[in-house]
């Protein structure tokens, strides 16, 4: 029986990218399904531009809107290509989720600090404060936003791991039990929509503290 932890090992990672060839080697070996991929690639990102265009009013700049939509392609690669057998799952990384956290809470507040800093202190400050409640409020926002990374950062490594170790859990029972395997089939399809949905939270989360900052 396989590791429950075996998954995360990076020396699997050849043997899935091994896989990854070998799919793609059957998913263009005929025009017939070249243009069913093609069309199911152009309905994904019809869907992904209805997506950004319901984001909008959250958004503040081209670069911005290009940064979320690169962001959440990425994640949804991450999450996706983890649901395949041997796959290593990326997204359970704390590393990789943090950095990617940091970039993005990063690049919001340098963006709004050096177009809007009165913005920012009087959102940290309300207004009507008691002079003596101002530098104790003052350093509960500070913390609050400090800690935005992390949050991004759990929400989306916890979910992404759970899912994984329940995925390896039922793949050992899978041969002993046809309805294990079943349902193993079915966790499959329902992670590849948890995939979709986790990226899509991560950059909605991103999207409204931008917003909170803006």
């Amino acid at each position: 029986m396989m590791s429950l932890f075996a998954s995360f090992d990076l020396r699997l990672f050849p043997l899935a990218m091994s896989l990854y060839l070998l799919m793609s080697l059957n998913i263009f070996s005929s025009s017939h399904k070249i243009n069913t991929f093609l069309q199911s690639l152009l309905l994904g990102l019809k869907a992904l531009l209805s997506f950004f265009y319901s984001l909008k009013p959250l958004m503040i700049g081209k670069f911005f809107l290009l940064y979320s939509l690169s962001v959440l392609i990425i994640i949804f690669i991450f999450n996706f290509t983890s649901v395949l057998p041997f796959s290593f799952p990326a997204c359970s990384q704390v590393s990789l989720v943090l950095f990617m956290g940091l970039c993005s809470w990063l690049a919001i507040v340098s963006c709004n600090v050096f177009s809007n800093v009165k913005g920012i202190l009087s959102h940290c400050i309300p207004e009507g404060t008691p002079i003596y409640l101002t530098w104790f409020l003052f350093l509960i926002e500070i913390v609050s936003n400090v800690i935005r990374p992390l949050t991004l950062t759990v929400r989306l490594t916890a979910n992404i791991l759970a899912g994984h170790l329940l995925m390896i859990l039922l793949s050992n029972l899978a041969l002993y039990s046809f309805a294990v395997s079943s349902l193993y089939l079915l966790l499959n399809v329902v992670e590849m929509f948890v995939a979709l949905i986790q990226s899509y939270i991560f950059v909605t989360m991103v999207s409204l503290y931008h917003s909170d900052l803006a």
